[in-house]
């Protein structure tokens, strides 16, 4: 997938005064910086989307090729260390998530109901994620 096809699908779910919205909301961004929430995402996913071992330095480098704006590493890192960015992120993950299961299920030929899984499960059964043996 191409830079634009990424661009207009994201611009599709969020547009760039929702997203600053949003980061403010979350007060990720409280003044006027140079970091632009549409750009910082779309870097985010270019550089984790592309590279098999990405660092923060990966998507800095992809953020002020994107924005064409010259902002400082540490700067850059001290915005994306914050715990309001992790919050703004899985806010934008949920919104995003939320919206597709909503166009999913209103393009489906029959009628979904919601199940709670929680209470399916048996409580003595261990349940191990990656367990190898």
């Amino acid at each position: 997938m191409n830079l634009t096809t990424l661009t207009e699908k994201i611009n599709a779910i969020f547009n760039e005064k929702k997203l600053l919205a949003l980061a403010r909301e979350k007060k990720f961004l409280l003044r006027s910086r140079q970091l632009n929430p549409l750009k910082l995402r779309l870097s985010v996913i270019t550089t984790l989307g592309s590279q098999s071992k990405a660092n923060l330095a990966d998507i800095h480098r992809q953020y002020k090729l994107l924005s064409g704006m010259t902002i400082n590493y540490k700067p850059f890192h001290n915005q994306m260390k914050k715990t309001q960015c992790h919050d703004f992120f899985k806010e934008c993950f949920t919104y995003v998530m939320q919206s597709w299961v909503t166009t999913t299920k209103s393009q489906l030929p029959f009628q979904t109901e919601r199940v709670n899984i929680t209470n399916r499960i048996p409580t003595n059964i261990p349940i191990c994620i990656n367990a190898t043996r």
